[in-house]
């Protein structure tokens, strides 16, 4: 638990402004490039733990979700300032890693059926298998538009 007491950062019945104010004010630099930083998991769940501790780690990409995000985020909020971790992950053919999970084709496949209205269905339902899971942070469904021309075939 965070020796920091009431801190205005922490109450919801605060400004949204003076929160964020607050809480930069009492974060170190190390805090503050740690909350900038997103980390893949790692294989074990201690490891994991240690490097959000150290690091002060702002995000985790690829964690499953379930027991375990509850465990890491449980880690976070034990952490000086309590900041909750943001979970992401890439879910290009939806929640496919968690058991039971619906698997949809992928984002490319998706857009041959011309048909919105689907794909706005499929995104719904990644969002809601995702958000049973802990998982805030979704990089799907997307859209990967070449903008540099290194990525443009010259022939």
């Amino acid at each position: 638990m965070s020796a920091l007491g009431a801190q205005p950062y922490k109450n919801p019945d605060v400004p949204l402004l003076e929160r964020v104010e607050n809480l930069l004010s009492l974060m170190t630099i190390e805090e503050k490039v740690g909350q900038m930083l997103q980390l893949s998991k790692v294989p074990k769940e201690s490891k994991t733990i240690e490097r959000i501790k150290e690091y002060h780690l702002g995000s985790l990409l690829n964690v499953i979700g379930g027991r375990r995000t509850n465990r890491l985020q449980k880690a976070a909020e034990e952490t000086r300032l309590g900041i909750p971790l943001l979970f992401g992950i890439d879910a290009v053919h939806g929640h496919s890693l968690w058991p039971g999970a619906t698997v949809f084709p992928t984002q490319l496949s998706l857009s041959c059926s011309w048909n919105p209205e689907l794909v706005e269905q499929v995104g719904q339902v990644c969002s809601k298998e995702m958000r049973a899971t802990g998982v805030h942070w979704t990089f799907s469904p997307l859209l990967d538009v070449a903008r540099d021309v290194r990525w443009v075939c010259n022939n």
